[in-house]
């Protein structure tokens, strides 16, 4: 028992020399893992943080944008090789036109100055005047008029001045047009009276023959 007891003060002492140590060790080995596993899993909460804030933004921004029109890239040119060819038809132009053909203005302009200016002693001058700027059918009209007119007794003196003020194109094609040409006229019922200022307007429906625009009627608006 005596031999016993002393090996059981050796094991005593064993465990005394080696155990506490051991558990320090595996202690601190414990401590230090515990540790890792902590910063491995902040690291992982981390990344999951920025990774869902990208995710979050991008859906901002494409909201924010709208959807983008699959027909055209980056830079804007168009991709849809899909679309229909665009209608290059000339239509007719209705209403006001500023940028009228010149020779059609001109004629228009000229036509009306003299057509709309004439007096007792000119002997219908004015009418002649116009047959260049006339198609044959006005033409014809005109010396109709100037027959007519020739040796009929005229009372008194009377005489207009006709200047334009402005050229509206109602409608034009390739080949017709409608005008109205808006005038200032003076007229005098005198050779010393005094003069008498008034505006009326003349519609005038012109044809293209060849390269040139002819004047197949004309009329003034009543006033």
């Amino acid at each position: 028992m005596a031999e016993l007891s002393g090996g059981d003060e050796k094991i005593d002492l064993i465990f005394k020399i080696f155990i506490p140590s051991s558990y320090f060790q595996i202690h601190n080995h414990m401590n230090i893992s515990r540790r890792n596993i902590i910063f491995i899993i902040l690291g992982l909460v981390a990344i999951g943080l920025l990774a869902w804030w990208f995710w979050y933004r991008q859906q901002l921004i494409q909201v924010t944008v709208g959807p983008q029109d699959n027909n055209y890239n980056n830079s804007g040119t168009n991709t849809n090789t899909n679309t229909q060819p665009v209608d290059q038809t000339p239509t007719q132009v209705v209403g006001v036109v500023t940028n009228v053909n010149a020779n059609l203005k001109n004629v228009a302009t000229l036509f009306t100055e003299r057509y709309g200016s004439y007096s007792t002693d000119a002997n219908f001058e004015n009418l002649k005047s116009v047959e260049s700027l006339s198609t044959p059918e006005l033409v014809s009209s005109l010396k109709k008029l100037i027959k007519d007119g020739e040796g009929k007794p005229v009372a008194g003196f009377y005489g207009v001045t006709t200047k334009v003020v402005t050229v509206d194109v109602l409608s034009q094609n390739s080949s017709t047009a409608e005008v109205e040409v808006a005038t200032q006229r003076q007229e005098s019922f005198s050779r010393e009276g005094e003069v008498k200022i008034t505006y009326q307007a003349l519609k005038l429906s012109l044809d293209k023959q060849g390269n040139n625009w002819l004047v197949s009627s004309a009329d003034w608006v009543k006033q």
